[in-house]
């Protein structure tokens, strides 16, 4: 499966995991979030540990849960499993069978998970990136990167996805959720999605504002916004009157 990576930003209630492989869309079969943490499995899908094991993230810890799941695991011996939960206890397990190089690793709010990689060095030189001070889908991003930089996986790689969520309420809000399968260039094409997605929730964040049409500040905001590239979306959910596409084009009328 290649490498998968999950972290929760306690402080600002973010849950986060990506991952890139050979497989032809491991954002399918990969992973499980809830509200009370994520649950990471390679090897080959597992049901047991992505359903059942999500049932049981807010009533046992990570360890206990891999236990208990794991006498339900026919592939136990090439499984990778990695779990984190919202008070970011974290357990982290390579079976002895998984193809070399094969590692996990684990930080204070992260886990990586990772085999058939061509070196040890893929899963350290990604935990540079994660402990930088970024967003989570920059971190999640930028680890990716490094890791594949630093040699990836030796069979190559063909899918890629990225998925962050808030915690509200008790409840997940996705943020972003992006995927690129069967693809010759899975990563650059997933910076592009996670780019494009960011710039649509920044948008949003922006009309969700328009009660100050008349504030010269946010006329400046939105105008330099619609300066962008790919900003026709824009320009349709503000197309309810003319007076508001003259006051907020950013050209000379």
């Amino acid at each position: 499966m290649t490498i998968s990576i999950a972290i929760i930003d306690k402080k600002n209630a973010l849950f986060g995991c990506a991952g890139f492989t050979h497989w032809h869309c491991l954002g399918a079969i990969n992973y499980t979030m809830n509200e009370s943490g994520i649950i990471l499995s390679q090897g080959s899908y597992s049901y047991a540990y992505l359903e059942g094991g999500s049932l049981l993230l807010d009533k046992l810890s990570p360890e206990e849960i891999h236990k208990k799941v794991a006498k339900e695991d026919m592939s136990y011996k090439t499984r990778q499993v990695g779990i984190i939960n919202k008070n970011l206890e974290s357990y982290c397990f390579t079976g002895e069978d998984c193809i070399d190089f094969a590692n996990h690793t684990k930080g204070d709010d992260f886990i990586i998970l990772g085999n058939l990689l061509s070196n040890k060095d893929v899963i350290k030189n990604s935990l540079s990136a994660l402990k930088d001070d970024q967003s989570i889908d920059k971190r999640l991003l930028s680890a990716l990167k490094v890791a594949l930089r630093s040699g990836g996986e030796i069979r190559g790689i063909e899918s890629s996805y990225l998925c962050v969520k808030k915690l509200t309420n008790e409840q997940l809000t996705t943020l972003i959720d992006a995927r690129v399968d069967l693809d010759s260039d899975p990563l650059a094409k997933l910076e592009t999605l996670v780019n494009r997605i960011n710039d649509y929730n920044e948008l949003e964040d922006i009309l969700s504002q328009k009660e100050n049409l008349e504030n010269k500040d946010y006329i400046e905001i939105l105008k330099n916004y619609l300066k962008r590239p790919h900003a026709n979306e824009a320009y349709f959910w503000l197309s309810k009157s003319v007076m508001e596409i003259a006051l907020l084009l950013p050209i000379d009328l």
